[in-house]
């Protein structure tokens, strides 16, 4: 078999670990993303962080800024296509 580290025809694996395991904690506001239904968190640049699975933007509406805690949702599929999804868990003002 082939070894991907030292023999060029062979193609380099893909991966698509994104950072941070366990919880994380990201700051930014909550915008609307280009896709109907979509809650994205961007940084001061406009920047796209996370597009957030359960959001409530009845209690946070687009503009506000707010710390929301959560995970990569590695395992899920959306048709958000703004940053990496994060399912919320928490969010603070």
């Amino acid at each position: 078999m082939s070894d991907p580290t030292t023999d060029p025809g062979v193609p380099t694996p893909i991966t698509t670990d994104l950072p941070g395991v366990g919880a994380v904690t990201l700051t930014g506001t909550v915008t609307e993303g280009v896709e109907r239904g979509c809650v994205v968190l961007a940084d001061d640049a406009g920047t796209a962080l996370a597009s957030l699975l359960g959001f409530d933007t009845g209690a946070h509406p687009f503009g506000s800024a707010v710390t929301v805690t959560g995970r990569w949702a590695q395992d899920r599929v959306s048709i958000c296509q703004q940053g990496p999804l994060l399912e919320v868990q928490s969010v603070g003002a």
